[in-house]
This record gives structure tokens, C-alpha cells and sequence, in this order.
């Protein structure tokens, strides 16, 4: 009888694209630790960097554009929230674990082709209330 190989429990082969889905699964845990690194991510699933290198490779994605994308997913989100628009745009980048807000700048206009700053002021703004208007173009009361 073979034996499984380390890390991988109950004998059930690990393939890359589970191994992938566990890895993304640790990710959207941890996108506000400012520490996490691919190094992190291997040691918490129990495999080599290399490995987890390979693993992300079989979906054509590497580790750290991965966790940057995401990082930068949220932030973007944030960004289009109304609850969040008094909050600055550093204050929500760290909050999303970048450390540095030049690099998250220069990442964010990378991936969306737009500054952070122009960014938010594209997010649609919130309907203003509307009175009712006749054909001739003369307000008319609201029914």
C-alpha cells in the first residue's frame, strides 16, 4: 500500500487546482495583513514555496500578482462606497495591507488604468431626488 505523501491528509491526492482554491480561500482571509507573503501562504498550507510557486503557475497566475489583485479588488470596492467617501484613499490602501502608498498608487493606475483619486471621482454618484417635469419643461408637483 502506498503511502500519501507529507501534507496531504487522509491520503487524498492534493491537486494544483484544490491547492489553488485553498490558497485563495487563506488569501481573502488575510488581504489586510500587511504580512502576508507568498512565503506565509506556503507555510500555512503546508508546502514548499516552490511548490506553491507551481501550483499558482498551473492557473497562470503568480503568488503576489494574485494577492496584490485581490488587495487591489477591495480597495476599489471601498473606493466606490459611499459609506466609505470621507475615508481617505491611504487610509483605505493600508487598510488593505499596502505599507507604502506610492506603490499602491503606481499598482492601482497599473491594474485599472486610472489613479486612485480619478477612480473615485468616476463612481457614480447617488440619484438626486427628482421633481416631475411637464412636456413644456415646467416643474409640476410630484403625484
Amino acid at each position: 500500500m502506498m503511502r500519501p505523501p507529507a501534507g496531504q491528509p487522509d491520503g487524498i491526492p492534493q491537486t494544483a487546482a484544490l491547492l489553488f482554491r485553498q490558497a485563495l480561500q487563506l488569501i481573502d482571509g488575510q488581504l489586510q495583513e500587511e504580512g502576508l507573503t507568498p512565503g506565509l501562504l506556503a507555510k500555512q498550507l503546508r508546502l514548499s514555496r516552490r511548490r506553491l510557486y507551481q501550483v499558482f503557475e498551473a492557473q497562470g497566475e503568480t503568488v503576489s500578482r494574485c494577492i496584490q489583485a485581490r488587495r487591489l479588488a477591495q480597495v476599489a470596492r471601498d473606493l466606490l462606497s459611499e459609506r466609505l467617501e470621507h475615508q481617505s484613499i491611504t487610509h483605505i490602501a493600508f487598510k488593505w495591507g499596502f505599507s507604502d502608498s506610492a506603490h499602491f498608487s503606481r499598482a492601482f493606475k497599473r491594474h485599472f488604468a486610472l489613479s486612485p483619486r480619478a477612480f473615485r471621482a468616476r463612481a457614480p454618484s447617488p440619484a438626486p431626488a427628482t421633481r416631475a417635469v411637464s412636456r413644456s419643461g415646467t416643474p409640476t408637483s410630484a403625484r
